[in-house]
């Protein structure tokens, strides 16, 4: 399946890439890109890996949730022919953040 990624997640992502590198390294921020791009791989293969997420269960659309590296996770949901990634989340942060950011 094809995946797409909202304009809101890209910036999740490129925005904790960044902060990854400042201050720790270039190569810790590429090895951290590498492994989002395998998980994206994985989702793409296999949409239904993630679980029902459960601060979104009450929404219309049937959002699915897949840790990676025990502090982000990838928020999406299947439609039709495409996963569409709508947060790219640090997990460490307040959880009604997601619930507000979600529509």
């Amino acid at each position: 399946m094809k995946v797409i990624w909202s304009v809101n997640a890209q910036k999740q992502l490129n925005d904790i890439a960044y902060y990854i590198q400042e201050e720790f390294s270039r190569n810790r921020k590429l090895k951290f890109l590498r492994e989002v791009k395998d998980n994206e791989k994985l989702i793409s293969t296999h949409p239904f890996v993630g679980k029902i997420e459960p601060l979104l269960i009450d929404r219309s659309i049937s959002y699915r949730s897949f840790v990676i590296n025990n502090v982000n996770k990838i928020v999406y949901y299947v439609e039709d022919k495409r996963i569409v990634i709508v947060a790219f989340w640090d997990a460490r942060q307040e959880p009604q953040k997601l619930v507000n950011q979600i529509n």
